[in-house]
């Protein structure tokens, strides 16, 4: 998994919008990372608000990737950094 140092870096490099400074809050954090190149996402100090937030940054990015067209998640994964 690649660590979330090394993602924002590759978010900012790549130009894409990067994740936001205060780690996985909201689906779209969990898909700029995942755009970057990670594997995975860790969610954590969001778990004090709303103990269910989890589920909808899991389900977040993958409803964004639908609407364009790419079934698995893991097609996601590294998108900044390939020509489309």
């Amino acid at each position: 998994m690649t660590r979330i140092t090394d993602t924002a870096a590759a978010c900012t490099h790549a130009g894409a919008d990067g994740p936001s400074r205060r780690g996985t809050a909201t689906g779209r954090d969990a898909l700029a990372r995942v755009r970057a190149g990670a594997s995975g996402v860790a969610v954590g100090a969001v778990l004090f608000n709303d103990p269910f937030e989890p589920l909808r940054i899991r389900d977040e990015p993958r409803a964004a990737l639908a609407v364009r067209g790419i079934g698995a998640f893991e097609a996601a994964v590294g998108l900044a950094h390939r020509a489309l």
